[in-house]
């Protein structure tokens, strides 16, 4: 009898000693693994800098520059993709010309839309091959920095690329 009653009142015990256990470690992962960054994310392509306002999500893709009345000299918006993809972007509410960058998994223009006009829209842009990358950029930008097919890109700040 008294097996019997110890054993009832272990297994809680170890059951609530496993959670405990459990729940510690995770968070720990999750404390080493959470990027924690005041840094600002830039890209850099043939010694030009852009800081990068970064679209992840399905919500900010969607929205990207659309509705925006200028871009910076010195800024751009990335999109991150999580796959690899052909992709195709349009011109949907946009008020200003742009060059749209394709940008490979390691890192490397595979191509690029140039001179890309708002008055382009419905028209889509398509990149020459899968990418999780896009950079769009104001218009002449590629053709004035020399960017072409195998251009390295370079990606800083806290956004992991």
């Amino acid at each position: 009898m008294e097996g019997i009653l110890a054993r009832r009142f272990l297994w809680p015990f170890f059951f609530f000693l496993t959670l405990v256990i459990g729940g510690v470690s995770l968070f720990c992962y999750h404390s080493f693994t959470t990027e924690r960054c005041s840094e600002v994310p830039t890209v850099a392509i043939n010694g030009r800098i852009w800081t990068v306002a970064i679209a992840d999500t399905v919500e900010s893709r969607r929205q990207g520059l659309s509705d925006t009345p200028s871009l910076a000299h010195d800024r751009a918006m990335l999109f991150v993709f999580p796959d690899v993809a052909i992709r195709e972007f349009w011109m949907k509410d946009m008020h200003y010309p742009l060059d749209i960058i394709w940008i490979s998994a390691d890192h490397r223009v595979v191509g690029a839309a140039t001179g890309v006009t708002p008055g382009s829209y419905p028209n889509t842009f398509t990149s020459p091959s899968a990418v999780p990358y896009v950079l769009e950029v104001n218009a002449g930008l590629v053709d004035d920095l020399g960017i072409a097919s195998g251009t390295i890109v370079t990606f800083e700040g806290c956004h992991r690329l």
